[in-house]
């Protein structure tokens, strides 16, 4: 079963968090970053997204199962670089902290942290 697109939580909103809640879905695509880092020039990007692997065997058959995985997970990647993805849609760090939560190290690599656009 193919879960719905948009899911329920990634919804347009008008409000001064609107960057924060935004940073739920705008991985799914690098253009929503963009237009945010350009909406809210003097607010703060905080994310926790899961992505890409440092560990090399991790990492490929996170690049295996990612084409899978987006078919049944609502179009989600497990092999984005995420810390790549902010700082090139005009992002710059602020705080970034990388570690695996509990559970099948595919799907539990970790990026959180701040950003702020350059």
């Amino acid at each position: 079963m193919l879960l719905p697109k948009p899911f329920p939580w990634q919804r347009e909103v008008s409000t001064p968090w609107s960057p924060v809640e935004r940073s739920a879905r705008f991985l799914t695509s690098n253009e929503d970053c963009e237009k945010c880092a350009v909406s809210w020039p003097d607010g703060r990007l905080l994310f926790v997204e899961h992505g890409r692997s440092p560990e090399r065997r991790t990492a490929t058959w996170q690049d295996r199962l990612t084409p899978v995985w987006k078919g049944i997970a609502g179009g989600c990647h497990l092999n984005r670089p995420i810390a790549q993805l902010i700082e090139a849609a005009g992002f710059r760090m602020e705080r970034l902290e990388t570690g695996y939560m509990t559970g099948p190290k595919l799907m539990t690599f970790t990026y959180e942290g701040c950003a702020r656009p350059a």
